[in-house]
């Protein structure tokens, strides 16, 4: 699991993802789109990707696919990524407190409370919240 906490309080983009079974939440600028910030996981987890272009979402941009599976490949390990929640964030850093809420225009997929469950496991030391 890898959660990656902003440095300052305010309010962020996020993204939640599962890279082979293991939870990931990632937070970006607000003014990052949500494919931006899934494009980093997975050049963070040297995952090579397919896009996909689709009209009307907000970005008008190709953007990584929400899930992939690829066998074990010229030397490389099997890899499977889903892409199960984003949204937006509010963090308060002093008080490790952090409320989810929103959703995504580019993947239309909001805040996912079973990925929150499972961050909270791990990371006892903050708070996280979830309204819609």
């Amino acid at each position: 699991m890898r959660v990656l906490w902003p440095v300052r309080s305010g309010e962020y983009k996020i993204v939640q993802v599962y890279v082979n079974g293991t939870p990931d939440l990632l937070f970006g600028d607000k003014g990052t789109m949500h494919g931006q910030i899934l494009h980093r996981i997975l050049i963070e987890h040297d995952i090579v990707y397919d896009c996909e272009w689709i009209r009307g979402r907000s970005s008008g941009d190709s953007i990584p696919s929400m899930n992939f599976r690829r066998g074990a490949w010229l030397g490389k390990p099997a890899i499977e990524y889903r892409m199960s929640g984003a949204g937006r964030a509010e963090v308060d850093i002093d008080r490790k407190n952090v409320r989810f809420f929103g959703n995504s225009g580019d993947y239309r997929i909001g805040i996912d409370p079973k990925h929150l469950e499972d961050i909270t496991q791990r990371e006892t030391d903050w708070k996280l919240s979830f309204s819609e």
